[in-house]
């Protein structure tokens, strides 16, 4: 295997450009693949439909706080809009 040094623009690349994957492992190499990426062996759940839905939801209510000049902290936002989401959704 080839060893290459990226230049600073190009350190944490990631993605897909045409057919090349680009992936960054945990100890930061980088590598790249030709062809798509293994396609998911479980179809998505129904559950997991809904907590991506929820996640979404709420992520954009405390962006939305935050724009709007909210002192409170991330995670005071988030507690706020996720106490506001699940009891909008009974």
């Amino acid at each position: 295997m080839a060893k290459v040094t990226l230049p600073p623009f190009l350190q944490s690349i990631s993605g897909q450009i045409g057919d090349l994957h680009f992936r960054t492992s945990r100890s930061g190499k980088t590598s790249v693949s030709l062809g798509s990426p293994r396609p998911r062996s479980t179809p998505i759940k129904p559950t997991e439909v809904a907590a991506r839905e929820r996640f979404r939801k709420i992520a954009s209510t405390v962006a939305q706080m935050r724009r709007q000049g909210s002192q409170l902290s991330r995670k005071e936002l988030w507690t706020l809009a996720s106490a506001a989401y699940d009891a909008a959704s009974k």
